[in-house]
């Protein structure tokens, strides 16, 4: 299993004005597939205009086990960052 994918969209994409600077908070919503495994999740991130750049930034925790992962002895969860510039 050397990838995850995700497949989704920011339902409130709308709320960013992409012609004036600032940060703007979204949600993106959709699945992700991990070890084989498929689930419906939502995560809370911001899209920042600045300039000619888009910069779109999540963090979120997942569980392993929620994805037929057992490795207990070495964690529970992990942490999830993504960091994406557009330009």
């Amino acid at each position: 299993y050397p990838r995850a994918d995700f497949k989704g969209a920011i339902t409130n994409i709308q709320s960013v004005n992409f012609s004036k600077n600032g940060k703007y908070p979204v949600t993106a919503h959709g699945n992700l597939t991990l070890h084989g495994v498929t689930k419906a999740i939502t995560v809370p991130g911001t899209i920042e205009v600045a300039g000619n750049k888009i910069i779109a930034k999540a963090k979120f925790t997942l569980l392993l086990s929620d994805f037929n992962i057992h490795a207990d002895r070495i964690a529970k969860k992990v942490a999830i960052q993504f960091n994406c510039t557009y330009q």
